[in-house]
């Protein structure tokens, strides 16, 4: 949201897209898609969505 509200990110057809990567030197690619949705010119929805690879997995105590 913020992006589009600073002008860096411009809205086509009431939506304003981008997408991340990451990750592929390592050889662990990441891919992200993040969609704002806008309704009578304010945004009205977020979707997130994409492809990672787990490179660390574990439990957290917290006593």
């Amino acid at each position: 949201v913020w992006l589009w509200q600073a002008g860096v990110l411009a809205a086509d057809g009431g939506v304003a897209a981008f997408g991340a990567e990451q990750g592929d030197f390592l050889g662990r690619p990441g891919r992200l898609k993040v969609e704002l949705h806008l309704a009578d010119g304010r945004p009205a929805r977020v979707r997130v969505g994409g492809h990672a690879v787990t490179a660390l997995s574990g439990t957290l105590r917290i006593a």
